[in-house]
């Protein structure tokens, strides 16, 4: 600390330190996963949906799952 008064220096500890924890890292989707999904979304456009639930089921045996939404596929890991 040295010669800093110790109101400031508390004050720059507060400022540095989160004063939330910080969210949980999302994981990065592995390649493979995501090519998946590229295949599962082609499928389900040609409304090939026996093909689009083997590749939902491939992507779950992956260790992701993949939420529908308006704006498109939304993979998350299956251990969240």
């Amino acid at each position: 600390r040295g010669d800093v008064p110790a109101d400031i220096w508390d004050a720059a500890v507060a400022a540095l330190s989160p004063s939330e924890p910080a969210a949980p890292a999302v994981p990065e989707v592995p390649a493979a996963v995501r090519l998946l999904i590229e295949e599962r979304e082609v499928a389900r456009t040609r409304k090939e949906w026996a093909r689009a639930d083997e590749l939902r089921q491939r992507i779950l045996a992956s260790g992701w799952r993949v939420n529908d939404t308006p704006e498109g596929p939304v993979p998350e890991p299956e251990s969240s």
